[in-house]
């Protein structure tokens, strides 16, 4: 009889990918706040991956609402305009409520 060989642990499983979102929030924490704040904050990682999937939910709410509904004898091509003028305004929005909000202090950021 042969003996087992011995098992291994399973490696650990990959963290999800950062968004593009996160990835804009991460780079911009890390290009406006000093060094000694960036190492303040408990999980620079975890809190950019947050706040992308917050940016993400948020940019496809508003690409529903802001279009509005459709509008008799409206035009395929006002259509496209009217949805594609609210992707700008969704996305201009997060990134302002979101993406590049000022940043004050660590406390900001703790979990």
């Amino acid at each position: 009889m042969t003996p087992k060989p011995a098992q291994r642990p399973k490696p650990k499983e990959p963290e999800a990918p950062m968004n593009q979102y996160g990835i804009m929030r991460l780079r911009h924490l890390e290009k406006t706040l000093p060094p000694e704040q960036l190492a303040e904050i408990d999980d620079l990682h975890k809190l950019c991956e947050q706040d992308g999937e917050q940016a993400e939910q948020m940019m496809a709410r508003l690409i529903e609402e802001l279009p509005g509904p459709d509008i008799p004898g409206e035009g395929y091509l006002a259509r496209m305009q009217r949805h594609v003028t609210a992707t700008h305004q969704a996305r201009e929005r997060v990134m302002r409520e979101i993406i590049l909000t000022p940043t004050t202090s660590p406390e900001d950021f703790q979990q």
